[in-house]
């Protein structure tokens, strides 16, 4: 019949727990903007702010990114048009599905036989192994709560742009870009967790990246209506 801290004499469950609905949750997601915008006959801006908060269903599974946007227009002279663009956004999330098919919650929590505790009176965290003969499995609340998966990426962008009309018709815009991104990946497991991945407890790691991109476009742009008729080229 099994480990006595598991059933009774006779037979019966001490425990009959319902690991999907341990481990979900009724989420709430919510999203903010601001925008400031003005400008004159010359010339036209706007700053722009957001804020997004999303829980995952999953408990401590979430996803919270803060943005900013710049944009200038002005006219210099009647031939001359300049602006350009900056951005940045911060973007955090704490996953609890990667590795699809793997040790991980969502397989765990459909996986987890009932009469295994959440954590017994002590304490301690419920496994399947406490059951002779079941597979081997970590305690899916175990893993939500004791694993930090964290995924943190900042990314920058800007660009600018110059507009230089040379006859009637006749344009040319000289455009530069910048994309510069930088990542990291925090990671632990606590003592009380044994199986993510196989990596064994007490396990901590952050891994890194950065990437720097940029464009220079150059374009002349002709546009000319005769009567019914119009002609376009680009040329860049």
């Amino acid at each position: 019949l099994g480990n006595r801290e598991l059933f009774t004499p006779d037979g019966q469950p001490l425990y009959d727990v319902d690991w999907q609905d341990l481990l979900t949750r009724t989420a709430i997601s919510q999203s903010h903007n601001l925008s400031f915008t003005g400008g004159s006959d010359k010339s036209n801006y706007g700053l722009y702010l957001g804020y997004y908060d999303d829980q995952g269903i999953i408990v401590n599974s979430f996803q919270k990114r803060y943005s900013a946007r710049a944009v200038i227009d002005h006219n210099v002279r009647d031939w001359l048009k300049v602006g350009g663009t900056l951005g940045f956004s911060n973007n955090t999330e704490r996953r609890q599905d990667d590795g699809v098919g793997g040790n991980i919650p969502p397989r765990m929590m459909i996986e987890m036989v009932p009469f295994i505790p959440y954590q017994y009176p002590d304490g301690t965290y419920g496994r399947r192994e406490d059951y002779n003969g079941l597979e081997t499995g970590d305690n899916p609340r175990a893993q939500a709560d004791e694993i930090t998966r964290l995924y943190r990426r900042n990314v920058f962008t800007g660009n600018t742009y110059a507009k230089i009309t040379l006859m009637e018709g006749l344009d040319f815009t000289s455009t530069i870009g910048v994309n510069l991104k930088d990542e990291n990946q925090p990671y632990f497991v606590s003592t009380l967790s044994n199986f993510d991945g196989g990596l064994g407890r007490a396990f901590a790691r952050i891994d890194a990246m950065s990437s720097f991109f940029w464009q220079w476009s150059n374009h002349i742009n002709y546009n000319k209506t005769f009567g019914d008729h119009s002609i376009s080229a680009t040329l860049g």
